[in-house]
């Protein structure tokens, strides 16, 4: 859509026609995200930053209390065995090439991060000058501690929510573009070895090629309509979990990964370096919150945040099928389902009800490591 006549665009000058269209583009931004976004005054960003980033810390940590609280008075403790990798172990990331850099600049987005000291256009243009150090960078065996800063920006979940309640707010994470880079250049790396791994769980349909909600959606309800054809209710059960990504315990994901994943050795120390010392910080407007350290969680946002988070969740499939329940994944959400006569759905209610009762002892004991 052109918001500038075309006559005007002949008869005005240059600087007078750069002038309204930047004008009409402000005013078009303003149209297209005026649903999205909250908008406050100069006084009240600078007491809402603090306001917005203490309570999304606040409400991990209340969800990793109520974890430990209910694991520790839960009567019903169960050990779940651990899976042993099938194959060759990743101790080693193949070294990055300045030209796989290059390849990737140019494939990346203009678009630029709040953090980065250079435009990503900039970046892109002169991939020849940048990619000889961003490929040094990638080769560290340490992820560059400098790049662990995350900035903040809480959007309002839906329209006509309380915008005064930090809790109907949803952080997004903007990281600094060469950080996204680097994390580009490690998952193609380690995307294949979890991906390939028979721990990786076949039913999740997140972050694969060829996965979609389409996918998903299209096997269940062909497992539904079956049922059906063969005089059978299905019973579906759809679990999310709360702050899903924020909650990941750092120690039990690296452990997880080196038993099950057999990823060990550089590998395993470059993802703790990842992992450890992440910060965040909040900003609206001009003003933004102290930096806070962020103890547990993969960084949302991220690039490997998603994939790192699927192998985390992984186990779960095995406590599922144990019930003999069909299953499926997509991220944080799962669909439990079974089929059953009509004329006798207890004894599938009760299945359902036991796998479902397993299926909260494992996520939560993964959810909070009882070691610290």
């Amino acid at each position: 859509m052109c918001l500038l006549n075309p006559v005007d665009r002949i008869k005005n000058s240059p600087t007078s026609t750069l002038r309204v269209v930047r004008t009409n583009l402000r005013l078009a931004h303003l149209v297209l995200h005026s649903k999205h976004k909250a908008v406050y005054d100069d006084a009240e960003s600078a007491k809402l930053v603090t306001t917005f980033c203490q309570f999304f810390v606040d409400k991990v940590n209340r969800i990793h209390d109520n974890i430990s609280q209910e694991l520790q008075s839960s009567s019903t403790r169960r050990a779940f065995a651990v899976r042993p990798h099938q194959g060759p172990a990743l101790s080693s990331f193949q070294p990055v090439t300045i030209e796989e850099v290059r390849m990737l600049l140019s494939a990346t987005p203009s678009k630029s991060s709040p953090l980065d000291v250079l435009p990503c256009s900039l970046l892109k243009s002169c991939s020849e000058v940048f990619a000889p150090a961003i490929a040094r960078l990638a080769n560290l065996p340490k992820f560059p501690a400098r790049y662990k800063r995350v900035q903040v920006l809480p959007l309002l979940k839906k329209t006509g929510l309380d915008s005064s309640s930090p809790a109907n707010y949803r952080p997004i994470s903007n990281p600094a573009t060469i950080s996204k880079v680097i994390e580009r250049l490690l998952l193609t790396r380690l995307r294949p070895h979890l991906l390939g791994s028979t721990n990786f769980s076949e039913f999740q349909s997140a972050y694969w090629k060829g996965h979609s909600t389409e996918s998903t959606l299209l096997e269940i309800l062909d497992d539904v309509y079956t049922a059906a054809d063969n005089k059978e209710v299905t019973v579906l059960i759809g679990l999310d979990l709360s702050a899903a990504f924020d909650t990941v315990d750092h120690e039990i994901l690296l452990e997880h990964l080196q038993t099950e994943f057999r990823v060990e050795g550089m590998p395993l120390t470059w993802l703790r370096s990842y992992l450890d010392g992440q910060t965040q910080y909040v900003k609206i407007g001009q003003h933004q919150s102290t930096a806070i350290q962020l103890e547990v969680g993969v960084p949302q946002g991220s690039v490997l945040g998603p994939i790192l988070f699927a192998s985390y969740a992984s186990p779960v499939a095995d406590v599922i099928a144990s019930h003999g329940v069909q299953y499926h994944q997509y991220a944080d959400d799962m669909q439990l389902r079974l089929a059953m006569r009509a004329d006798n759905t207890s004894t599938g209610q009760s299945v359902l009800a036991a796998c479902t009762a397993d299926v909260r002892t494992a996520c939560s004991s993964k959810r909070t490591n009882q070691k610290h």
